[in-house]
């Protein structure tokens, strides 16, 4: 039981700092064109994640992205 609280309480953490790299990053540049690396660093330390994180999180966001279009295409 406690191993499955321990894992709840990690994806809820991780998908709150996903969301608020979104939000930092959406921000900075709303269509995720023009980011520059001073913008996923400062995500990084806003978010209290690694630059690696950060760039994961934008890489699935960017790959979503372009499902969709191809979905709506």
């Amino acid at each position: 039981m406690v191993a499955r609280i321990s894992e709840a309480t990690f994806e809820n953490v991780f998908e709150r700092k996903k969301i608020a790299t979104y939000s930092y990053l959406g921000g900075c540049d709303p269509t995720g064109k023009n980011l520059q690396m001073s913008h996923k660093k400062e995500a990084a330390k806003q978010c209290d994640c690694t630059l690696l994180d950060v760039e994961n999180s934008l890489a699935k966001f960017i790959g979503l992205k372009k499902c969709i279009r191809r979905w709506l295409s």
